[in-house]
């Protein structure tokens, strides 16, 4: 109840714009890393060493199927920075604002779960961990487990769906004005927001927190999302350096084109094993809805590329013209 009606404040707060949206979801982050702070300076004092080991800390993760998990989760950490990039009309020099934050995001969040896990297996023994509150119990007053409730897994949530919420309405935005969806759906109010896009948005992720699915769940499904629909795009780079070499050389971030092939062709493979090794921990029923989403979202989309037809609109040629900014700036190192 609680994430739903944060969620229809941040709705709200949404309705004023991308930077209104992000102000107010950098505060929920200062507050998510206040409530973990808390739990790791309170709990490592109440940490029992013999826990702690090293053969206790990485036993659990040895498997290649649960290191494989563990990744496809922490994947989660590159969506926000990711995410930027749709909106990147509204980022301070999105060239090395987007790469800086695909690089810092993972680390930071890395080193986060590495002490809170310390700190989780330290107090109590991992075979006993029921929840991260349970754990917070030992060491923190009412108080302050109430606020890092609030401020940990409801700011988690909110602050996972904020990026996302904002990347889908500006691609739902972007493919109404491309005649994919209604046009409607592209119509802004006046302060710039896609309106009924956002409605969309919003219901859909208040509906995910409706379902009372745990943080976990809510971030494996998030994560198998994430990772199921970036597959088609780790092979651009192929496409990439053919249509505009130019571009790619004097790229924010440049690296050879072999490099990037080889990193391409292993991120292809790596996601797919992740899209499995995540599925897998996931109920039948939640995988078969996920994939039916995706089903249904591709036969609509056919669906709509025969009634533009029949309306004179070639959908597929619109699609494949190039990217005019693109041709400009290829041309531009002539």
């Amino acid at each position: 109840m609680a994430a739903v009606i944060l969620l229809l404040a941040f709705g709200v707060v949404a309705w004023f714009g991308n930077r209104t949206v992000i102000h107010t979801g950098n505060v929920m982050v200062v507050l998510l890393l206040i409530a973990i702070a808390l739990y790791v300076i309170l709990g490592l004092p109440n940490i029992d060493a013999s826990n702690v080991t090293f053969g206790e800390i990485v036993r659990p993760g040895v498997t290649l199927s649960s290191l494989a998990a563990a990744i496809g989760v922490l994947t989660s950490s590159l969506s926000g920075a990711s995410s930027v990039s749709q909106v990147a009309d509204d980022v301070e020099d999105p060239g090395r604002t987007v790469p800086m934050a695909l690089i810092i995001c993972p680390a930071i969040v890395a080193v986060i779960y590495i002490l809170m896990a310390i700190v989780t297996i330290g107090v109590i023994p991992a075979a006993e961990v029921t929840s991260l509150s349970d754990v917070a119990a030992q060491f923190m007053s009412p108080a302050l487990l109430t606020f890092f409730i609030v401020g940990g897994p409801i700011c988690g949530i909110i602050t996972s769906l904020i990026p996302v919420a904002l990347a889908c309405v500006a691609m739902i935005e972007s493919a109404a004005k491309n005649k994919v969806f209604p046009e409607v759906l592209a119509k802004k109010n006046r302060y710039g927001v896609a309106y009924w896009s956002l409605i969309i948005v919003m219901g859909i992720a208040i509906a995910i927190c409706a379902t009372g699915a745990t943080f976990g769940v809510v971030m494996t499904i998030f994560s198998f999302c994430n990772t199921l629909s970036g597959v088609p795009t780790t092979v651009t780079p192929f496409a990439a350096y053919k249509k505009y070499p130019k571009c790619c050389d004097h790229s924010a971030l440049h690296m050879s084109r072999y490099v990037a092939y080889v990193l391409s062709i292993l991120t292809f493979i790596f996601n797919v094993y992740l899209c499995v090794k995540m599925a897998a921990t996931l109920q039948v029923n939640a995988v078969i809805g996920i994939l039916s989403v995706f089903v249904v979202g591709y036969i609509y989309f056919f669906f709509r590329v025969r009634y533009l037809k029949e309306k004179g609109v070639d959908l597929i040629a619109d699609m494949k013209s190039p990217y005019k900014p693109w041709e400009e700036k290829e041309k531009s190192y002539d």
